[in-house]
């Protein structure tokens, strides 16, 4: 591990040149940032999807994918009231055909995200992209770029978190063979903020007939890394890390029961000696997609209120539309609502305001 956190200065040096180069590039062509008007909500969206530049490229080569521009970031944060938006992007790994490709195109993401920060003072704050391809995740080459692109992100970039997908090829969050990844995270007292994916395991032609396996995968996928993350002992080695798990823990809620019920294997006390609940409720979750009024309780009965963060899952939808359902479904008190619009959010992540 010492010589993944050696800081190589001539590497260094070459990477902030071509960043300056890129920076002088983006402003010129600057989109407008609106400010808040008076009396807008101020929300602190956690779950935020952006599509910088050269991903827009990559997705389009490809032909699939939703492309968005910054205008229209910064024109939803302005109709919404979203204060801050916290960026992440779409897998860039997906439009990509070579460990080297992802990596370049992560690094020009984290870049680009970046510079949306450095130019919209006190508007963006960036989860940096890491380059674990699905194929061979755990492959020397995959886990020394993830290094490699962790000491970047913090070190020059300055980064509020990483993003984590739940899981790469057969690999889930949690799993052993990540432990030099999260040796560093842990290290670095990361938040980690994760996103479901539809694991290989389980894109079912039956399901592609009938809406897609996003509506049963995405959620089963997020709580599989959960599983992982609890039962590997990840739980209980890494406690300085804060884990984010996105739409309220997938379908962790609708599972609570498995995890503290009599059929608990003696073995598992050993992993975790504070029983899996206390673990839960140690993690955060965010709301994007995930106000029905069932979730929202669940939620609400299993962790703390400030664990609890406003998320959208934009451009799939909005701030408005998320805090009119979570305001509908009539869970939390003022108070509580008030920290999950953007106090929660700022608190762990450190961020002023």
């Amino acid at each position: 591990m010492d010589l993944h956190r050696r800081h190589l200065l001539s590497g260094a040096a070459a990477s902030i040149a071509a960043s300056a180069i890129a920076t002088r590039a983006f402003a010129q062509a600057n989109p407008t940032a609106a400010p808040l008007s008076a009396g807008a909500p101020r929300y602190v969206d956690i779950h935020h999807h952006v599509c910088p530049t050269p991903l827009a490229a990559a997705m389009k080569r490809e032909g699939r994918g939703q492309i968005t521009t910054l205008q229209q970031c910064l024109d939803e944060m302005e109709k919404s009231g979203t204060q801050l938006a916290v960026n992440t992007c779409a897998s860039p790994v997906d439009y990509t055909h070579s460990r080297g490709e992802a990596q370049k195109l992560i690094r020009d993401c984290n870049d680009y995200m970046a510079r949306m920060r450095s130019d919209y003072p006190g508007r963006f704050a960036v989860f940096a992209m890491l380059p674990l391809t699905n194929d061979d995740p755990a492959n020397k080459e995959n886990i020394d770029a993830c290094l490699k692109e962790i000491e970047y992100a913090y070190d020059t970039l300055k980064v509020e978190g990483v993003h984590f997908f739940t899981s790469a090829g057969e690999i889930f969050v949690g799993d052993p063979v990540l432990n030099p990844i999260m040796d560093e995270l842990n290290r670095r007292k990361a938040v980690i903020k994760t996103h479901p994916a539809v694991n290989p395991c389980c894109e079912l032609d039956p399901l592609k007939k009938f809406g897609g396996t996003g509506i049963s995968e995405l959620g089963n996928d997020t709580q599989r890394a959960i599983s992982v993350w609890l039962y590997s002992g990840a739980a209980q080695k890494y406690r300085d890390v804060k884990l984010i798990w996105s739409h309220a823990g997938g379908s962790l809620l609708g599972q609570l029961q498995r995890y503290h019920g009599d059929h608990v294997d003696e073995k598992w006390k050993a992993v975790l000696p504070q029983g899996a609940n206390a673990e839960l409720k140690r993690m955060y979750y965010d709301t994007a997609q995930a106000y029905h009024p069932a979730t929202l309780m669940a939620l609400k009965a299993l962790v703390p209120n400030d664990h609890i963060l406003f998320g959208t899952d934009w451009p799939f939808l909005t701030a408005a539309q998320t805090a009119e359902g979570i305001e509908a479904a009539k869970v939390f008190s003022k108070d509580e609502w008030a920290a999950i619009k953007g106090p929660n959010a700022r608190k762990l992540l450190n961020l002023p305001g």
